[in-house]
């Protein structure tokens, strides 16, 4: 299934995530305020939170989750990223080290009444579709290059 404009990245992964209910009710709040849907809320909050957030790379560790809270509601929220914002998750949990729900629920804390603020001034419908991956091979190694916006001049190999 994929969105009225043609193309690969138009396609639609159907996903969940796992997050408490009084963030969820705060993403369908910002998403009533700013006119769109809370999945659109979603996407724009985590490229907020990629951008803003203290790198906090975590090679070679797991992948940790939120921590289980007693008397805390849970809210499984159905999210229905494009093929390029799908990516941009995956790269966030790889390099980070968080599973998806759990960068929401960080970016939901930090981030989301100042991405409403902005809204309108900075954030556009299109806000993945500057990303990129390129490839390359040096001395029998595999190179990629993930690359979460454009630069003026892409890395080449050498």
């Amino acid at each position: 299934m994929g969105r009225p404009i043609g193309g690969a990245w138009e396609m639609i992964i159907n996903t969940t995530i796992n997050i408490r209910r009084d963030f969820f009710e705060r993403i369908v709040a910002a998403a009533e305020q700013t006119g769109v849907t809370p999945g659109t809320v979603v996407s724009a909050l985590l490229r907020h939170y990629a951008d803003k957030a203290t790198r906090q790379e975590a090679a070679w560790g797991r992948v940790r989750y939120q921590r289980r809270q007693s008397g805390v509601e849970w809210k499984k929220m159905h999210f229905k990223p494009c093929l390029d914002e799908y990516e941009f998750c995956i790269d966030l949990r790889k390099v980070l080290k968080f599973s998806v729900s759990c960068l929401v629920a960080h970016a939901v804390e930090q981030y989301l009444d100042e991405l409403v603020l902005l809204w309108g001034k900075r954030i556009d419908n299109y806000h993945f579709h500057n990303y990129a991956m390129s490839q390359f091979n040096e001395n029998d190694v595999s190179i990629w290059i993930y690359y979460w916006g454009i630069p003026k001049k892409l890395l080449k190999h050498t």
